[in-house]
């Protein structure tokens, strides 16, 4: 699976179609071998569902996920990957973090789901 992910993005790119398939293949099977490319189709794609779809694989297989791409998904314009951020984002010594989960649960317009994954994030401390 992980082959047959390198070999989409070298042949179609990072928006390739198809790719999503092999995304979340390698996320479900927690294949720790695909977390360069992951990362790769995370920091690249245009799209905004690939690239959630790319975060969610790497909060599998990633280790670096809670203070790397998942810091950077809490400004995401999908909720669903702000909401995996917000459960996933390590919040002791970034203060950056903190705030914007203050101002993620304090966004009278934000979901449902992301305001309870930041709350209890906060909660807990």
């Amino acid at each position: 699976m992980v082959a047959a992910l390198r070999r989409g993005i070298l042949a179609l790119g990072v928006d390739g179609e198809g790719l999503t398939v092999l995304v979340e293949g390698v996320g479900r099977l927690a294949a720790g071998a695909a977390v360069s490319a992951l990362r790769h189709i995370y920091a690249e794609t245009s799209s905004s569902q690939l690239r959630g779809c790319a975060a969610r694989g790497l909060a599998v297989v990633d280790p670096y996920f809670p203070t790397g791409a998942a810091v950077e998904c809490l400004w995401d314009c999908e909720e669903s990957t702000r909401e995996l951020a917000a459960r996933h984002v390590l919040t002791k010594g970034d203060g950056r973090v903190l705030d914007r989960l203050r101002r993620l649960a304090a966004d009278p317009g934000e979901e449902a789901e992301v305001h309870a994954a930041v709350r209890g994030r906060l909660s807990s401390g």
